[in-house]
């Protein structure tokens, strides 16, 4: 994979320029961009240098994953997409994200993902929405149960976390994220934001059940107003395993209804938290759709989970221009929860099957749309019996994530 300009050796040296083109991006201090790019690693930045070798573009990659059917689909994430303003409007950006998926599907990267600052430029290189982030607000006042599980929430033991706890609250993580499809498997980076987001501290609390079982967790910090001497709070984990450790959580930041005011959460419109409330009192924003790429078609559908009672067949014919090993038709077969599939490559084959290109392919994939859906919104097309056999395996769902990296 070779494309004009782009380059993976980055040295210190590149820092400066690096950080200027992330500051006018995102408008952020060069400092602070500077450590960011050192702590993400400079092993994961890539630049497109102009003819004297000055960086005049920059991404982040970010190694991670996303668990789909309850298992984790290793996934390219990327962040800090940046042009110079001078050199804007030359298609950079677009160059070195066509040879940055070129580069994922060289190192063998099932899916890839990102948070779209414009979709344009990420759908000419294949990507697709694919899932939501939103933000639940909630007076800390009605933070109160619903039903309070005969008191079983009593049972649980709170403390402070500590560093000995790391184990333990990856564990919970997985345990809570694997039961929804979308979220992140996460490597060292987004593990990192967890108690230390952009400079800020966050505490943690562990929520312990039977025999000392850490059953969920909170990170969170305190932002006090100094006209009302109250405080928000804003959180970057709410997780949990068990109902009656998600009581625990509510009846914890109920505690502090006496001095704060509103609760943070990134959430989503079925985070399990909310059906544990008293009343719908919250209020659900929008704060991103993100978006997916599917790097290798065959990884992807192989290496995600299904529902275990699931027997289903599908034709699914992927048309992706850049990526010429994704196309052809792909014989989808469900079992016991595991996916296989058989290959006929090249396009239009004369086959039933449901026909789509690589985006099309990712809204299916990701379940954003149904397969139903994704015919009436244009990203896909095909028969009713091809139609109906895919939307057997791709029902559609509810995908979605904690964190923005």
């Amino acid at each position: 994979m070779s494309v004009a300009g782009y380059d993976s050796a980055i040295t210190e040296a590149d820092l400066p320029a690096m950080s200027r083109l992330i500051a006018h991006a995102f408008a952020t201090p060069p400092e602070l961009t500077s450590v960011w790019l050192k702590n993400a690693g400079l092993g994961e930045s890539r630049v497109m240098r102009d003819s004297a070798g000055t960086p005049e573009a920059c991404l982040l990659r970010v190694p991670q994953g996303h668990f789909y059917g309850g298992r984790s689909v290793p996934a390219l994430g990327i962040a800090g997409v940046a042009v110079a303003p001078e050199a804007r409007g030359r298609g950079l950006a677009r160059e070195m994200m066509r040879a940055s998926m070129l580069e994922a599907a060289e190192e063998g990267w099932a899916l890839s993902s990102l948070y779209a600052s414009t979709q344009s430029l990420y759908r000419q290189v294949g990507f697709e929405q694919a899932g939501v982030r939103c933000a639940l607000k909630l007076r800390a006042a009605d933070f109160r149960l619903g039903d309070d599980g005969g008191g079983d929430w009593k049972k649980v033991d709170v403390r402070a976390l500590a560093d000995a706890d790391e184990e333990s609250v990856r564990g919970c993580y997985r345990a809570f994220a694997e039961r929804f499809d979308g979220l992140l498997d996460r490597g060292p980076y987004c593990w990192k934001r967890v108690s230390n987001l952009r400079n800020e501290l966050f505490n943690g609390f562990g929520f312990f059940g039977a025999h000392g079982a850490l059953e969920g967790y909170v990170y969170l910090n305190q932002r006090r107003n100094a006209a009302t001497g109250h405080h928000d709070i804003q959180t970057t984990d709410v997780v949990f395993t068990t109902a009656r450790a998600g009581r625990a959580i509510i009846r914890f930041f109920g505690g502090f209804a006496t001095t704060a005011d509103e609760v943070f959460i990134s959430a989503a419109p079925n985070h399990p938290l909310l059906a544990l409330l008293e009343q719908q009192c919250f209020k659900l924003e929008l704060q991103n759709i993100w978006m997916l790429r599917v790097v290798d078609v065959r990884a992807a559908l192989e290496g995600r989970g299904w529902a275990s009672g699931l027997h289903a067949e599908a034709a699914l014919e992927v048309t992706d221009a850049l990526l010429p090993r994704n196309n052809g038709v792909w014989r989808l077969r469900i079992a016991d929860g595991r996916g296989s599939v058989g290959h006929a490559p090249g396009a239009r084959t004369g086959e039933d099957a449901l026909r789509m290109t690589e985006r099309g392919f990712a809204a299916l994939y990701s379940g954003m749309f149904s397969a139903r859906q994704a015919v009436m919104t244009g990203l896909a097309e095909g028969s009713e019996a091809a139609i109906a056999a895919a939307e057997r395996a791709f029902p559609g769902g509810s995908p979605w994530m904690l964190e923005i990296f």
